[in-house]
């Protein structure tokens, strides 16, 4: 049997990484004494910098937690469907990705992000459930209470895990530990819904972050509040468990013979084949030492599908528009307007591509949006005349706020409850846009490819006089979150 196209775009992946990881090596073998010189003196002068900023957090009585949810959405469907209850799951879609698995699934290699056919491979015993994304937007805001109890300038990093910062409560409740403190956050979030969590603490938000998955599921650990502990923590680390070393710079440390975090200090000539503003960050991380805090960053939202059947020239405008069209109302709902517009698309071979302009004046028009974007997909047919895609999304760059006499607009002008959809073909009542596309897309209206694209152009019908429950019905985005509705 032949490889698939995604076995094949991976395949093509690890070359290339291959040849990356032989490039550096070669370049670390031709390095001179002098080079090694410099280097270590570079070194020394970066372990000192940041050695000093850990010192300095110490003697500011810095404290931190961090709080990971544990298989967050399976955990919800687990809660809610106790049926489910020691079955392997994954939340997702079988034709797209796994969102999550629970700890039954793991045992078999289910994990996130991996594709729904793969995880079938690995485990056929597999229950898929879709994404619920209103229920988990909920259950976390409920979550967000006890962080918020702790500190209420508390981080979120997703809607399953937080960064906190406890100095001030610490120092308002002396007799506490870093250990009570997520142990009693811990209790209140199972309290609050049901569901455990794991957490860990230290002197930077990056240790406690590590520390949270060491013992997970429904647990803890607490790395002192002291230099030597905290660097003797991170010496043994392999490079892959630090936050922000992924598997191409794991792979490429491996090739200098560099696998754990003391060695990135310790062994200075290899690293030296690297870029110098990488080889300040490796060794930031593997202190433990935070980022500096970034500029505001700009924000975005955006929706995206993957279809069974790719999308050519013709019927790309189409799904584009209808895209265009969710993506407005959301903005619409949450008070955003579009600064830019990006489209997105990943051909047959998994290759990810994007295009992006900005609007001529931010809005959020449908109208205004499927012109522009339609724009940017004419581009890419003239570059790509054989233009062939899996998936598909548009992303809006956002305007500053609304003001609050245009966020008033929308509201008065808005619905008072969300309209009911139902299958342009069948006329079949469905919750949301993503419900009505799911439907198409396993085929329940028949098999024909051309009627289905036709359904997709029309998009959704919109039944006046008829709401769905809010249960039933898609959350909006939250600010800065990219919508994925392929559920």
């Amino acid at each position: 049997m032949g490889q698939s196209a995604y076995e094949e775009h991976q395949q093509e992946k690890e070359r290339d990484l291959q040849a990356k990881c032989e490039q550096i090596r070669k370049h670390a073998d031709s390095l001179t004494a002098a080079d090694e010189r410099a280097s270590q003196q570079y070194t020394d002068k970066m372990v000192r910098n940041y050695t000093g900023q850990l010192e300095q957090a110490v003697s500011s009585g810095r404290a931190f937690m961090h709080i990971d949810m544990d298989a967050f959405y399976a955990q919800v469907e687990e809660r809610d469907f106790p049926e489910l209850v020691g079955r392997p799951i994954a939340v997702g879609h079988p034709r797209s990705v796994v969102s999550t698995s629970n700890y039954e699934a793991r045992r078999y290699g289910v994990r996130s992000a991996m594709a729904g056919f793969k995880a079938r491979e690995a485990c056929p015993d597999l229950v898929f459930r879709p994404v619920r994304m209103a229920v988990y937007v909920e259950v976390s805001r409920e979550v967000e209470t006890a962080f918020a109890e702790v500190d209420p300038h508390y981080e979120m990093g997703s809607l399953d895990e937080a960064s906190l910062d406890i100095t001030a409560h610490l120092a308002a409740h002396p007799t506490l530990t870093p250990d009570d403190v997520c142990r009693a956050v811990r209790a209140r979030v199972l309290e609050l819904t049901r569901l455990t969590c794991s957490a860990g603490s230290g002197l930077t938000r990056l240790v406690a972050k590590i520390a949270s998955d060491r013992n997970k599921p429904n647990g803890q650990f607490s790395v002192p509040l002291a230099v030597p502990a905290h660097v003797a923590f991170f010496d043994p680390l392999p490079v892959r468990s630090v936050t922000g070393i992924g598997r191409v710079t794991e792979r490429i440390l491996q090739a200098l013979s560099i696998t754990d975090c003391s060695m990135i200090r310790t062994r200075p000539r290899p690293l030296s084949a690297l870029p110098i503003s990488t080889r300040a960050a490796l060794i930031r991380v593997s202190l433990g030492v935070d980022r500096p805090p970034r500029p505001a960053q700009s924000r975005s939202a955006g929706v995206e599908r993957t279809v069974a059947h790719p999308l050519n020239g013709t019927s790309v405008r189409a799904f584009v528009e209808g895209l265009c069209g969710q993506l407005a109302r959301r903005m619409e709902a949450d008070g955003e307007q579009a600064a830019s517009l990006t489209f997105k698309w990943k051909d047959t071979s998994f290759g990810l591509h994007t295009r992006q302009t900005r609007m001529a004046q931010v809005t959020a028009d449908a109208g205004a949006l499927s012109r522009t974007a339609h724009g940017l997909v004419s581009g890419v047919l003239v570059e790509e005349p054989g233009f062939a895609a899996r998936l598909v999304g548009v992303t809006a760059g956002l305007a500053d706020k609304m003001t609050e006499g245009s966020r008033l607009k929308a509201g008065l002008t808005a619905p008072a409850a969300q309209q009911a959809l139902a299958c342009p073909i069948c006329g079949l009542v469905c919750g949301s846009e993503a419900q009505v596309d799911t439907h198409l897309e396993l085929g329940r209206c028949g098999r024909g490819k051309a009627k289905k694209e036709k359904a997709r152009a029309r998009g959704p019908k919109r039944l006046p006089g008829q709401t769905t429950l809010s249960f039933m019905a898609d959350a909006p985005a939250r600010v800065g979150e990219v919508l994925d509705i392929d559920d």
